[in-house]
């Protein structure tokens, strides 16, 4: 990850762990944080997700799976 960060070692390790290389953020109880079970299928507010297509962080088609875990209305550009 060449992209500069600003967070302890052990803290990049498990992010880029549990974020990208599981992708455990996307399935359902399968992190637990502060003691609470993140589950994104009960976001219900409105969410606005913006992708660019040349983005290597975070391409649009991975972002566009996004709009199917989400409840509440989601606008994708």
């Amino acid at each position: 990850n060449a992209d500069s960060t600003r967070m302890p070692a052990a803290m990049h390790s498990y992010y880029l762990r549990n974020m990208y290389q599981k992708n455990l953020l996307a399935k359902p109880n399968a992190l637990k944080l502060a003691g609470q079970n993140i589950d994104l299928t009960r976001i219900t507010t409105p969410s606005f997700i913006l992708s660019c297509r040349e983005d290597h962080i975070a391409p649009w088609k991975s972002t566009y799976a996004a709009t199917q875990l989400y409840k509440g209305p989601v606008e994708f550009v």
